[in-house]
């Protein structure tokens, strides 16, 4: 059995900055995610993570787009488990998680795009090991694991001077 299928509208993109575009998509995400149809936020949450994954790199404050992404996968994921969507869920922490792991590890990214992507990959681990609690053996999860285990983490912490 097969979990109910969210319907997605296409959604425009109102005037401002990305950042701004991406508060707003994730603001009407969240007002219809508390709503009587949160199956609505959909289109608002993809919208958002869309706008997100093109703040990553281009925008300036590379803490506050990544935690656009972070936030905009996160949120895909709760709407999903809420849809008893599971699968997707965890696509979604993995996603997060392995798009941080990415550009820690790149040694081409920019050193303070890589240090911002350190800071938020603690709360994408945390989402993983919550989601590992209920899907231990859920091969995509134990792969996103597999990062930390490999020491990209600890390695790109040492790799970065703290002053």
């Amino acid at each position: 059995m097969h979990p109910p299928t969210l319907p997605c509208a296409v959604l425009p993109l109102r005037p401002g900055t990305p950042m701004e575009q991406w508060k707003q998509a994730i603001e009407a995400g969240n007002e219809a995610f508390t709503g009587p149809e949160p199956a609505t936020a959909l289109g608002h949450y993809r919208l958002a993570l869309r706008l997100a994954q093109t703040l990553v790199g281009d925008w300036p404050d590379h803490d506050a787009a990544l935690a656009a992404l972070v936030v905009s996968h996160h949120n895909l994921a709760d709407l999903h488990r809420l849809s008893n969507a599971h699968e997707a869920a965890i696509t979604q922490v993995c996603d997060a998680h392995d798009a941080l792991q990415g550009l820690i590890a790149d040694p081409l990214t920019d050193l303070a795009l890589r240090q911002a992507a350190l800071r938020h990959a603690r709360q994408t681990l945390h989402e993983l090991l919550r989601c590992a609690r209920t899907a231990p053996t859920h091969a995509r999860l134990r792969a996103s694991l597999a990062h930390d285990r490999q020491g990209l983490t600890v390695v790109a912490a040492a790799e970065f001077p703290t002053h």
